[in-house]
């Protein structure tokens, strides 16, 4: 089991769910992260059920360095997946306050 981090995310072209991420490990214990890689919402909710850790990574502009955020998890709503930071049974994938990953790449 690993720990993964999300600093981006990719929406579908009408805007309503999350297509793809992207996915960092971490560097260090000194909040570097190595250069992610853009994975799709399936591959991210496989690595979920295998028992790895997902969670937002924010930024930290003064400090130069990443800091753990909101653990992700998967919230099964009319038998659809979807990725939430906040459990609740919304049928949409909550992620919000993410760079977009076409805006850095």
């Amino acid at each position: 089991m690993s720990t993964f981090y999300v600093t981006a995310v990719r929406y579908t072209t009408n805007g309503s769910y999350i297509s793809h991420l992207m996915v960092h490990v971490p560097e260090s214990e000194k909040g570097r992260l190595k250069k992610g890689v853009i994975m799709t919402k399936n591959d991210v909710i496989t690595l979920l059920k295998q028992k790895n850790t997902l969670t937002t990574a924010v930024y930290n502009y003064t400090g130069g360095f990443w800091s753990r955020g909101s653990d992700i998890g998967i919230v099964v709503v009319n038998n659809i997946e979807y990725l939430r930071t906040d459990p609740d049974k919304t049928s949409r994938d909550n992620l919000a306050n993410l760079l977009l990953i076409d805006e850095i790449r």
